[in-house]
Protein backbone atom coordinates (compact mmCIF):
# COMPACT_ATOMS: atom_id res chain seq x y z
CA UNK A 1 0.00 0.00 0.00
CA UNK A 2 1.23 3.48 -0.33
CA UNK A 3 -0.96 4.95 1.76
CA UNK A 4 -2.74 3.39 4.71
CA UNK A 5 -5.64 5.37 6.97
CA UNK A 6 -6.13 2.74 10.31
CA UNK A 7 -8.97 3.43 12.63
CA UNK A 8 -8.88 7.38 12.70
CA UNK A 9 -11.37 9.17 14.87
CA UNK A 10 -11.63 13.33 15.07
CA UNK A 11 -13.87 15.68 16.25
CA UNK A 12 -14.00 19.43 16.42
CA UNK A 13 -14.87 20.26 19.82
CA UNK A 14 -17.76 18.43 20.85
CA UNK A 15 -18.60 17.39 17.30
CA UNK A 16 -17.54 14.30 15.92
CA UNK A 17 -16.66 14.53 12.46
CA UNK A 18 -14.78 11.49 11.74
CA UNK A 19 -15.31 7.78 13.76
CA UNK A 20 -13.02 4.84 13.35
CA UNK A 21 -12.75 5.28 10.11
CA UNK A 22 -10.01 3.06 7.70
CA UNK A 23 -9.25 3.18 4.26
CA UNK A 24 -5.92 2.30 1.76
CA UNK A 25 -4.91 2.76 -1.83
CA UNK A 26 -2.48 0.59 -3.64
CA UNK A 27 -0.49 1.80 -6.62
CA UNK A 28 -2.94 2.47 -9.87
CA UNK A 29 -6.50 2.40 -7.08
CA UNK A 30 -8.01 5.55 -7.39
CA UNK A 31 -10.19 6.24 -4.63
CA UNK A 32 -13.23 8.36 -4.39
CA UNK A 33 -14.84 9.92 -1.43
CA UNK A 34 -18.60 10.68 -1.49
CA UNK A 35 -20.75 11.60 1.74
CA UNK A 36 -23.07 14.64 2.73
CA UNK A 37 -21.40 18.35 3.21
CA UNK A 38 -19.66 18.56 6.16
CA UNK A 39 -19.70 14.50 6.59
CA UNK A 40 -15.56 15.20 7.01
CA UNK A 41 -14.64 14.67 3.73
CA UNK A 42 -11.80 17.33 2.69
CA UNK A 43 -10.88 16.78 7.23
CA UNK A 44 -10.13 13.21 6.25
CA UNK A 45 -7.87 14.40 3.14
CA UNK A 46 -6.31 16.71 5.40
CA UNK A 47 -5.67 14.21 7.76
CA UNK A 48 -4.06 11.35 5.08
CA UNK A 49 -1.45 15.27 4.16
CA UNK A 50 -0.76 14.99 7.28
CA UNK A 51 -1.89 19.06 8.04
CA UNK A 52 -4.60 17.81 10.25
CA UNK A 53 -3.11 15.46 13.40
CA UNK A 54 -6.49 12.78 14.29
CA UNK A 55 -7.98 12.30 18.01
CA UNK A 56 -7.12 8.73 17.64
CA UNK A 57 -5.87 6.25 14.61
CA UNK A 58 -2.50 6.07 12.73
CA UNK A 59 -1.24 7.15 8.90
CA UNK A 60 0.86 4.87 7.01
CA UNK A 61 2.81 6.09 4.03
CA UNK A 62 5.19 3.54 1.92
CA UNK A 63 8.97 4.41 2.58
CA UNK A 64 9.94 7.22 0.03
CA UNK A 65 6.02 8.17 -1.08
CA UNK A 66 5.86 11.95 -1.70
CA UNK A 67 2.03 13.22 -0.50
CA UNK A 68 0.73 15.94 -3.05
CA UNK A 69 -2.74 17.69 -2.11
CA UNK A 70 -4.84 20.33 -3.72
CA UNK A 71 -7.84 22.11 -1.93
CA UNK A 72 -11.08 23.32 -2.75
CA UNK A 73 -10.17 26.74 -2.17
CA UNK A 74 -6.76 27.99 -2.91
CA UNK A 75 -5.65 31.29 -1.21
CA UNK A 76 -3.47 33.35 -3.07
CA UNK A 77 0.07 33.92 -1.44
CA UNK A 78 1.07 37.68 -2.39
CA UNK A 79 4.24 37.18 -2.65
CA UNK A 80 4.54 34.01 -5.27
CA UNK A 81 3.77 34.39 -8.82
CA UNK A 82 2.71 31.99 -11.27
CA UNK A 83 5.84 31.17 -12.63
CA UNK A 84 6.71 30.41 -8.67
CA UNK A 85 4.58 28.29 -8.32
CA UNK A 86 5.50 26.34 -11.06
CA UNK A 87 9.23 26.62 -10.77
CA UNK A 88 8.36 25.28 -7.24
CA UNK A 89 6.74 22.25 -9.17
CA UNK A 90 9.62 21.47 -10.77
CA UNK A 91 12.53 21.82 -7.87
CA UNK A 92 12.94 18.04 -8.14
CA UNK A 93 13.37 17.56 -11.57
CA UNK A 94 15.37 20.68 -11.34
CA UNK A 95 17.51 19.67 -8.65
CA UNK A 96 18.10 15.94 -10.28
CA UNK A 97 18.90 17.42 -13.57
CA UNK A 98 21.90 19.55 -11.89
CA UNK A 99 23.06 16.67 -10.01
CA UNK A 100 23.06 14.75 -13.29
CA UNK A 101 25.10 17.35 -15.01
CA UNK A 102 27.77 17.79 -11.84
CA UNK A 103 27.79 13.84 -11.98
CA UNK A 104 28.59 14.40 -15.15
CA UNK A 105 31.66 16.42 -14.89
CA UNK A 106 33.30 14.47 -12.48
CA UNK A 107 33.25 11.45 -14.15
CA UNK A 108 36.28 12.47 -16.50
CA UNK A 109 38.30 12.41 -12.51
CA UNK A 110 37.50 8.86 -11.95
CA UNK A 111 39.28 5.31 -12.88
CA UNK A 112 38.94 2.13 -11.95
CA UNK A 113 37.17 0.86 -9.23
CA UNK A 114 35.95 4.76 -8.15
CA UNK A 115 34.79 5.24 -11.91
CA UNK A 116 32.76 2.21 -11.76
CA UNK A 117 30.77 3.61 -8.66
CA UNK A 118 30.35 7.21 -9.82
CA UNK A 119 28.66 5.02 -12.52
CA UNK A 120 26.69 3.36 -10.65
CA UNK A 121 25.85 6.65 -8.62
CA UNK A 122 24.90 8.16 -12.30
CA UNK A 123 22.93 5.39 -13.65
CA UNK A 124 20.59 5.25 -10.78
CA UNK A 125 20.04 9.56 -10.46
CA UNK A 126 19.74 8.95 -14.05
CA UNK A 127 16.68 6.41 -13.79
CA UNK A 128 14.79 8.78 -11.23
CA UNK A 129 15.82 11.45 -13.34
CA UNK A 130 13.17 9.24 -16.22
CA UNK A 131 11.15 7.98 -14.27
CA UNK A 132 10.09 11.66 -12.58
CA UNK A 133 9.64 12.73 -16.28
CA UNK A 134 12.76 14.64 -16.48
CA UNK A 135 12.90 14.71 -20.36
CA UNK A 136 9.34 15.85 -20.93
CA UNK A 137 8.59 18.16 -17.99
CA UNK A 138 8.48 21.01 -20.24
CA UNK A 139 6.23 19.59 -22.75
CA UNK A 140 3.90 18.02 -19.76
CA UNK A 141 4.20 21.83 -18.18
CA UNK A 142 2.67 23.19 -21.88
CA UNK A 143 0.23 21.12 -22.01
CA UNK A 144 -1.08 20.99 -18.53
CA UNK A 145 -0.70 24.82 -19.08
CA UNK A 146 -2.57 24.81 -22.47
CA UNK A 147 -5.42 22.13 -21.25
CA UNK A 148 -6.35 24.31 -17.93
CA UNK A 149 -6.54 27.72 -20.27
CA UNK A 150 -4.09 28.96 -18.04
CA UNK A 151 -1.33 29.13 -20.98
CA UNK A 152 -2.20 32.91 -21.69
CA UNK A 153 -1.54 34.11 -18.38
CA UNK A 154 1.23 36.09 -18.18
CA UNK A 155 4.04 33.84 -15.72
CA UNK A 156 4.81 36.96 -13.64
CA UNK A 157 1.57 37.32 -12.56
CA UNK A 158 0.86 37.03 -8.46
CA UNK A 159 -1.46 34.29 -7.68
CA UNK A 160 -3.22 36.95 -5.05
CA UNK A 161 -4.35 38.56 -8.53
CA UNK A 162 -5.67 35.40 -9.70
CA UNK A 163 -9.29 34.29 -9.96
CA UNK A 164 -10.40 31.78 -7.58
CA UNK A 165 -10.60 29.93 -10.49
CA UNK A 166 -7.27 30.29 -11.67
CA UNK A 167 -5.43 29.82 -8.54
CA UNK A 168 -7.38 26.35 -8.51
CA UNK A 169 -6.27 25.52 -12.17
CA UNK A 170 -2.70 26.82 -11.17
CA UNK A 171 -2.49 24.56 -7.92
CA UNK A 172 -3.38 21.91 -10.00
CA UNK A 173 -1.49 22.16 -13.06
CA UNK A 174 1.63 22.58 -10.45
CA UNK A 175 0.77 19.15 -8.23
CA UNK A 176 0.18 17.16 -11.62
CA UNK A 177 3.55 18.38 -13.03
CA UNK A 178 5.23 17.45 -9.23
CA UNK A 179 4.14 14.03 -9.73
CA UNK A 180 3.65 12.73 -6.36
CA UNK A 181 3.27 8.94 -5.74
CA UNK A 182 0.38 9.60 -3.58
CA UNK A 183 -2.45 12.56 -4.86
CA UNK A 184 -4.87 13.69 -2.26
CA UNK A 185 -7.57 16.02 -4.71
CA UNK A 186 -10.39 17.77 -3.02
CA UNK A 187 -13.00 18.64 -5.98
CA UNK A 188 -10.76 18.94 -8.77
CA UNK A 189 -13.12 19.09 -11.42
CA UNK A 190 -14.53 22.58 -9.91
CA UNK A 191 -13.69 25.48 -12.15
CA UNK A 192 -12.78 23.23 -15.11
CA UNK A 193 -14.17 22.95 -18.69
CA UNK A 194 -14.64 20.08 -20.77
CA UNK A 195 -11.64 20.38 -22.13
CA UNK A 196 -9.41 20.02 -18.71
CA UNK A 197 -11.51 17.17 -17.32
CA UNK A 198 -10.70 15.23 -20.22
CA UNK A 199 -6.92 16.03 -19.97
CA UNK A 200 -7.33 15.58 -15.69
CA UNK A 201 -9.11 11.80 -16.45
CA UNK A 202 -6.30 11.25 -19.02
CA UNK A 203 -3.45 12.42 -16.25
CA UNK A 204 -4.83 10.77 -13.70
CA UNK A 205 -5.26 7.37 -15.57
CA UNK A 206 -1.87 7.52 -16.58
CA UNK A 207 -0.53 8.49 -12.86
CA UNK A 208 1.60 5.79 -11.59
CA UNK A 209 0.48 6.21 -8.06
CA UNK A 210 -2.58 6.22 -6.05
CA UNK A 211 -4.96 9.19 -5.11
CA UNK A 212 -8.12 9.97 -2.83
CA UNK A 213 -10.37 12.04 -4.51
CA UNK A 214 -13.26 14.01 -3.16
CA UNK A 215 -15.73 15.02 -5.95
CA UNK A 216 -19.32 15.50 -6.48
CA UNK A 217 -18.95 14.89 -10.40
CA UNK A 218 -20.56 11.75 -11.14
CA UNK A 219 -19.38 11.33 -14.88
CA UNK A 220 -15.84 12.37 -13.66
CA UNK A 221 -15.34 10.09 -11.12
CA UNK A 222 -17.46 7.20 -13.11
CA UNK A 223 -14.65 7.68 -15.41
CA UNK A 224 -11.39 7.71 -12.84
CA UNK A 225 -12.21 6.00 -10.17
CA UNK A 226 -11.46 2.33 -8.93
CA UNK A 227 -13.50 2.15 -5.65
CA UNK A 228 -15.67 4.36 -3.28
CA UNK A 229 -15.53 5.15 0.12
CA UNK A 230 -18.81 6.69 1.78
CA UNK A 231 -18.62 8.14 4.39
CA UNK A 232 -22.10 8.42 6.40
CA UNK A 233 -23.11 11.82 7.94
CA UNK A 234 -24.55 9.94 10.71
CA UNK A 235 -22.41 7.50 12.62
CA UNK A 236 -19.59 9.66 11.02
CA UNK A 237 -18.39 5.73 9.73
CA UNK A 238 -17.17 4.74 6.13
CA UNK A 239 -18.63 2.14 3.71
CA UNK A 240 -16.08 0.61 1.11
CA UNK A 241 -17.49 -0.12 -2.08
CA UNK A 242 -15.60 -1.49 -5.43
CA UNK A 243 -15.70 -0.66 -9.07
CA UNK A 244 -16.97 2.99 -10.16
CA UNK A 245 -19.46 5.88 -8.71
CA UNK A 246 -22.25 3.79 -10.73
CA UNK A 247 -21.76 0.44 -9.32
CA UNK A 248 -21.61 2.08 -6.06
CA UNK A 249 -25.01 4.19 -6.36
CA UNK A 250 -26.58 0.63 -7.66
CA UNK A 251 -25.55 -1.16 -4.63
CA UNK A 252 -26.01 2.24 -2.09
CA UNK A 253 -30.18 2.51 -3.38
CA UNK A 254 -30.16 -1.57 -2.87
CA UNK A 255 -28.72 -1.45 0.96
CA UNK A 256 -31.11 2.04 1.70
CA UNK A 257 -33.93 -0.03 0.30
CA UNK A 258 -33.38 -3.53 2.66
CA UNK A 259 -31.91 -1.08 6.11
CA UNK A 260 -35.51 1.04 5.13
CA UNK A 261 -37.57 -2.30 4.84
CA UNK A 262 -35.50 -3.64 7.83
CA UNK A 263 -36.30 -0.68 10.05
CA UNK A 264 -39.99 -1.23 9.45
CA UNK A 265 -40.21 -4.65 10.26
CA UNK A 266 -38.58 -3.52 13.35
CA UNK A 267 -41.21 -1.04 14.12
CA UNK A 268 -43.91 -2.74 13.63
CA UNK A 269 -42.77 -5.43 15.74
CA UNK A 270 -42.36 -3.24 18.59
CA UNK A 271 -45.64 -1.60 18.34
CA UNK A 272 -47.55 -5.29 18.06
CA UNK A 273 -45.58 -6.16 21.79
CA UNK A 274 -46.07 -2.76 22.99
CA UNK A 275 -50.12 -3.18 22.23
CA UNK A 276 -50.22 -6.41 23.48
CA UNK A 277 -48.12 -5.63 26.96
CA UNK A 278 -50.85 -2.37 27.21
CA UNK A 279 -53.86 -4.77 26.93
CA UNK A 280 -52.61 -7.57 29.20
CA UNK A 281 -51.91 -5.61 31.91
CA UNK A 282 -55.58 -4.36 31.36
CA UNK A 283 -57.03 -7.26 30.99
CA UNK A 284 -55.23 -8.33 34.41
CA UNK A 285 -56.52 -5.36 36.01
CA UNK A 286 -59.73 -6.18 34.76
CA UNK A 287 -59.96 -9.44 36.38
CA UNK A 288 -57.90 -8.54 39.85
CA UNK A 289 -61.16 -7.67 41.91
CA UNK A 290 -62.58 -10.79 43.91
CA UNK A 291 -65.80 -10.95 46.17
CA UNK A 292 -65.87 -13.14 48.96
CA UNK A 293 -68.56 -15.37 47.59
CA UNK A 294 -66.21 -16.45 45.06
CA UNK A 295 -65.50 -20.10 45.32
CA UNK A 296 -62.27 -21.53 45.82
CA UNK A 297 -62.04 -23.06 42.42
CA UNK A 298 -63.08 -20.37 40.67
CA UNK A 299 -60.77 -18.19 42.32
CA UNK A 300 -57.94 -20.62 42.05
CA UNK A 301 -58.45 -20.51 37.82
CA UNK A 302 -58.91 -17.18 37.81
CA UNK A 303 -55.12 -17.01 39.70
CA UNK A 304 -53.45 -18.96 36.80
CA UNK A 305 -55.17 -17.01 33.96
CA UNK A 306 -53.44 -14.42 35.85
CA UNK A 307 -49.72 -15.49 36.12
CA UNK A 308 -50.13 -16.93 32.94
CA UNK A 309 -51.09 -13.73 31.52
CA UNK A 310 -48.20 -11.96 34.32
CA UNK A 311 -45.39 -14.42 32.80
CA UNK A 312 -46.69 -13.30 28.87
CA UNK A 313 -46.36 -9.98 29.76
CA UNK A 314 -42.88 -10.01 31.26
CA UNK A 315 -41.89 -12.06 28.23
CA UNK A 316 -42.72 -9.63 25.95
CA UNK A 317 -41.60 -6.93 27.99
CA UNK A 318 -38.17 -8.66 27.46
CA UNK A 319 -38.25 -9.12 24.49
CA UNK A 320 -39.52 -5.04 23.77
CA UNK A 321 -36.08 -4.30 25.86
CA UNK A 322 -34.45 -6.48 23.51
CA UNK A 323 -35.51 -4.86 20.48
CA UNK A 324 -35.18 -1.41 22.10
CA UNK A 325 -31.47 -1.98 23.11
CA UNK A 326 -30.36 -3.25 19.78
CA UNK A 327 -33.03 -0.72 17.44
CA UNK A 328 -31.98 -0.07 13.89
CA UNK A 329 -31.16 3.51 13.12
CA UNK A 330 -33.91 5.27 11.61
CA UNK A 331 -32.59 5.49 7.71
CA UNK A 332 -32.04 9.26 6.55
CA UNK A 333 -34.76 11.20 5.23
CA UNK A 334 -33.45 11.52 2.00
CA UNK A 335 -33.19 15.33 1.39
CA UNK A 336 -35.94 17.33 -0.19
CA UNK A 337 -36.29 20.92 -0.66
CA UNK A 338 -39.44 21.91 1.57
CA UNK A 339 -40.36 24.73 0.07
CA UNK A 340 -40.36 25.08 -3.54
CA UNK A 341 -39.98 27.86 -6.05
CA UNK A 342 -42.53 30.82 -6.71
CA UNK A 343 -44.89 29.93 -9.29
CA UNK A 344 -46.06 33.63 -9.96
CA UNK A 345 -46.37 33.96 -13.67
CA UNK A 346 -44.74 36.76 -15.57
CA UNK A 347 -47.48 37.73 -17.78
CA UNK A 348 -44.61 38.87 -20.25
CA UNK A 349 -43.37 38.06 -23.55
CA UNK A 350 -39.67 37.79 -22.14
CA UNK A 351 -38.23 37.54 -18.29
CA UNK A 352 -35.03 39.17 -19.45
CA UNK A 353 -33.64 40.92 -22.38
CA UNK A 354 -29.78 41.54 -23.20
CA UNK A 355 -30.05 44.05 -26.06
CA UNK A 356 -26.18 45.09 -27.86
CA UNK A 357 -24.52 44.39 -24.29
CA UNK A 358 -20.63 44.65 -23.81
CA UNK A 359 -18.98 44.48 -20.43
CA UNK A 360 -15.33 45.70 -19.95
CA UNK A 361 -13.35 44.66 -16.71
CA UNK A 362 -9.56 45.90 -16.01
CA UNK A 363 -9.22 47.30 -19.50
CA UNK A 364 -10.42 44.13 -21.05
CA UNK A 365 -13.34 43.81 -23.27
CA UNK A 366 -15.18 40.41 -21.58
CA UNK A 367 -18.72 40.56 -23.05
CA UNK A 368 -18.66 42.32 -26.73
CA UNK A 369 -22.68 42.85 -28.55
CA UNK A 370 -24.00 40.12 -26.37
CA UNK A 371 -28.24 39.26 -27.72
CA UNK A 372 -30.05 37.42 -25.31
CA UNK A 373 -33.61 36.79 -24.78
CA UNK A 374 -35.01 34.86 -22.40
CA UNK A 375 -38.99 33.76 -22.71
CA UNK A 376 -41.17 32.50 -20.06
CA UNK A 377 -40.29 28.68 -19.06
CA UNK A 378 -37.40 28.46 -21.25
CA UNK A 379 -33.85 26.40 -20.03
CA UNK A 380 -31.11 27.92 -21.45
CA UNK A 381 -27.05 26.31 -20.93
CA UNK A 382 -24.21 28.49 -21.44
CA UNK A 383 -21.38 27.02 -22.09
CA UNK A 384 -17.49 28.04 -23.18
CA UNK A 385 -14.17 27.65 -22.21
CA UNK A 386 -12.25 28.73 -18.94
CA UNK A 387 -12.24 32.54 -18.87
CA UNK A 388 -14.56 33.12 -21.74
CA UNK A 389 -16.74 35.44 -19.53
CA UNK A 390 -19.49 33.34 -18.03
CA UNK A 391 -19.85 34.29 -14.96
CA UNK A 392 -19.53 37.90 -15.91
CA UNK A 393 -22.63 37.21 -18.27
CA UNK A 394 -24.50 36.23 -15.06
CA UNK A 395 -23.36 38.94 -12.84
CA UNK A 396 -24.44 41.36 -15.46
CA UNK A 397 -28.18 40.15 -16.40
CA UNK A 398 -28.72 39.58 -12.07
CA UNK A 399 -28.30 43.42 -12.12
CA UNK A 400 -24.53 42.84 -9.82
CA UNK A 401 -22.66 44.22 -12.86
CA UNK A 402 -23.62 47.72 -15.17
CA UNK A 403 -22.97 46.95 -19.20
CA UNK A 404 -20.34 49.91 -20.36
CA UNK A 405 -22.66 49.31 -23.03
CA UNK A 406 -26.25 48.26 -24.58
CA UNK A 407 -28.43 47.32 -21.86
CA UNK A 408 -30.58 44.56 -19.63
CA UNK A 409 -34.25 44.74 -19.80
CA UNK A 410 -35.92 43.14 -17.02
CA UNK A 411 -39.50 42.37 -17.14
CA UNK A 412 -41.62 43.47 -14.40
CA UNK A 413 -43.09 40.77 -12.25
CA UNK A 414 -39.61 38.95 -12.61
CA UNK A 415 -38.21 38.38 -9.25
CA UNK A 416 -34.44 36.98 -10.30
CA UNK A 417 -32.61 34.17 -8.01
CA UNK A 418 -28.84 34.06 -8.64
CA UNK A 419 -26.76 31.05 -7.53
CA UNK A 420 -23.17 32.49 -7.20
CA UNK A 421 -20.14 30.02 -8.13
CA UNK A 422 -18.50 31.65 -4.90
CA UNK A 423 -20.18 33.79 -2.50
CA UNK A 424 -17.77 35.84 -0.59
CA UNK A 425 -17.69 34.39 3.02
CA UNK A 426 -18.18 36.93 5.60
CA UNK A 427 -14.92 37.72 8.71
CA UNK A 428 -17.00 37.97 11.63
CA UNK A 429 -18.64 35.60 14.31
CA UNK A 430 -22.01 35.17 12.18
CA UNK A 431 -23.51 31.85 12.44
CA UNK A 432 -25.53 30.08 9.31
CA UNK A 433 -29.02 31.01 10.78
CA UNK A 434 -28.27 34.28 11.56
CA UNK A 435 -27.01 35.02 7.90
CA UNK A 436 -30.16 33.62 6.63
CA UNK A 437 -31.99 35.85 8.28
CA UNK A 438 -30.20 38.80 7.39
CA UNK A 439 -32.75 41.70 7.45
CA UNK A 440 -35.95 39.32 6.59
CA UNK A 441 -38.68 40.59 8.60
CA UNK A 442 -40.19 37.52 10.85
CA UNK A 443 -40.32 35.70 13.93
CA UNK A 444 -37.00 34.05 14.67
CA UNK A 445 -37.72 30.57 15.52
CA UNK A 446 -40.35 30.68 11.95
CA UNK A 447 -37.45 31.75 10.37
CA UNK A 448 -35.27 29.00 11.92
CA UNK A 449 -38.07 25.97 10.74
CA UNK A 450 -38.26 27.11 7.23
CA UNK A 451 -34.27 27.24 6.88
CA UNK A 452 -34.45 23.51 8.90
CA UNK A 453 -37.21 22.52 6.56
CA UNK A 454 -35.43 22.79 3.49
CA UNK A 455 -33.80 19.80 4.35
CA UNK A 456 -30.49 21.35 3.87
CA UNK A 457 -29.47 21.92 7.39
CA UNK A 458 -29.81 20.44 11.15
CA UNK A 459 -30.88 22.60 13.95
CA UNK A 460 -27.04 21.82 15.26
CA UNK A 461 -26.06 23.23 11.58
CA UNK A 462 -27.68 26.24 12.15
CA UNK A 463 -25.45 27.51 14.79
CA UNK A 464 -21.82 27.18 13.34
CA UNK A 465 -20.06 29.80 12.33
CA UNK A 466 -20.23 30.57 9.03
CA UNK A 467 -16.40 31.13 8.68
CA UNK A 468 -15.74 28.22 10.05
CA UNK A 469 -18.14 25.58 7.67
CA UNK A 470 -17.14 24.14 4.85
CA UNK A 471 -16.97 25.08 1.50
CA UNK A 472 -19.81 22.82 0.56
CA UNK A 473 -21.57 24.22 3.79
CA UNK A 474 -21.67 27.51 3.15
CA UNK A 475 -22.94 27.23 -0.34
CA UNK A 476 -25.76 25.20 0.94
CA UNK A 477 -26.55 28.39 2.61
CA UNK A 478 -26.96 30.16 -0.83
CA UNK A 479 -29.36 27.93 -2.03
CA UNK A 480 -30.99 27.77 0.98
CA UNK A 481 -31.23 31.87 0.43
CA UNK A 482 -32.15 31.59 -3.00
CA UNK A 483 -35.34 29.03 -2.34
CA UNK A 484 -36.63 31.66 0.47
CA UNK A 485 -36.57 34.60 -2.19
CA UNK A 486 -38.91 32.68 -3.90
CA UNK A 487 -37.93 33.89 -7.52
CA UNK A 488 -39.41 33.38 -10.46
CA UNK A 489 -36.56 33.23 -12.50
CA UNK A 490 -33.25 31.64 -11.92
CA UNK A 491 -29.12 32.25 -13.10
CA UNK A 492 -26.91 29.31 -11.94
CA UNK A 493 -23.03 29.62 -12.04
CA UNK A 494 -22.14 26.00 -11.89
CA UNK A 495 -24.90 24.56 -9.62
CA UNK A 496 -23.23 21.56 -8.69
CA UNK A 497 -19.97 22.47 -7.09
CA UNK A 498 -19.26 22.64 -3.52
CA UNK A 499 -22.50 20.04 -3.33
CA UNK A 500 -22.58 16.69 -1.96
CA UNK A 501 -23.88 14.26 -4.32
CA UNK A 502 -27.16 14.18 -2.64
CA UNK A 503 -27.66 17.87 -2.79
CA UNK A 504 -27.23 17.84 -6.84
CA UNK A 505 -29.71 15.29 -7.20
CA UNK A 506 -31.90 16.92 -4.89
CA UNK A 507 -31.08 19.82 -6.79
CA UNK A 508 -31.93 18.44 -10.17
CA UNK A 509 -35.14 17.43 -8.83
CA UNK A 510 -35.87 20.81 -8.02
CA UNK A 511 -35.12 22.50 -11.27
CA UNK A 512 -37.10 19.91 -13.15
CA UNK A 513 -40.13 20.67 -11.56
CA UNK A 514 -39.73 24.64 -11.55
CA UNK A 515 -42.09 26.43 -13.99
CA UNK A 516 -39.40 29.54 -14.32
CA UNK A 517 -36.68 29.94 -17.10
CA UNK A 518 -33.79 29.36 -15.79
CA UNK A 519 -30.05 30.38 -17.34
CA UNK A 520 -27.59 27.52 -16.15
CA UNK A 521 -23.35 27.44 -16.72
CA UNK A 522 -22.42 24.49 -15.63
CA UNK A 523 -19.28 21.84 -17.03
CA UNK A 524 -20.89 18.84 -15.12
CA UNK A 525 -22.17 16.72 -18.06
CA UNK A 526 -24.76 14.47 -16.25
CA UNK A 527 -26.18 18.00 -14.68
CA UNK A 528 -26.02 19.25 -18.57
CA UNK A 529 -27.85 16.12 -19.74
CA UNK A 530 -30.85 16.13 -16.65
CA UNK A 531 -31.23 19.76 -17.32
CA UNK A 532 -31.68 19.47 -20.85
CA UNK A 533 -33.20 23.31 -23.01
CA UNK A 534 -30.78 24.86 -25.16
CA UNK A 535 -27.19 25.50 -25.63
CA UNK A 536 -25.24 28.59 -26.01
CA UNK A 537 -21.46 29.04 -26.90
CA UNK A 538 -19.44 32.12 -24.95
CA UNK A 539 -16.13 32.54 -26.49
CA UNK A 540 -14.50 35.59 -27.43
CA UNK A 541 -17.09 37.71 -25.57
CA UNK A 542 -19.88 36.66 -28.27
CA UNK A 543 -22.92 34.45 -27.74
CA UNK A 544 -23.71 31.98 -30.75
CA UNK A 545 -26.11 29.49 -31.06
Amino acid sequence: MLIDLRHVTHAFGLTAVLEDVSLSAARGERIGIVGANGSGKTTLLRIAAGALRPDRGEIHLAPGARIGATAQVVEGNAAQTLAGLLDDAERRVSDMREALRSQERALASFTGAALDAALAAYGELHERFVDAGGYDIEARLGGALAALGLDSLDRHTPLAALSGGEKTRASLAALLIRQPEVLLLDEPTNHLDATACAWLERTLHAHRGAALIVSHDRRFLDAVVTGIIELDEHSHRARNYGGSYSAYAAARAAEREGEALAYARQQEEMTALRQAIKGSRRQVAHNRPMTDNDKFAKAFFRGRVEGTISRNVRNAEQALARLEADALPKPARPLSFGVGFAEMPLRAPFALQAVGMGVRLGGREVLREVDLALPDGMRLRIEGPNGAGKTTLLRALAGQLLPNRGQVVVAARARIGFLEQEPARPNGDATLFELYRGDRIGEPEALLNELIWTGLFTYADTRKRAREVSAGQFRKLSLARLLAAQPNVLLLDEPTNHFSLQVVEQLEAALAAFPGPVIAVSHDARFAERFGGQARVLEAGVLRP
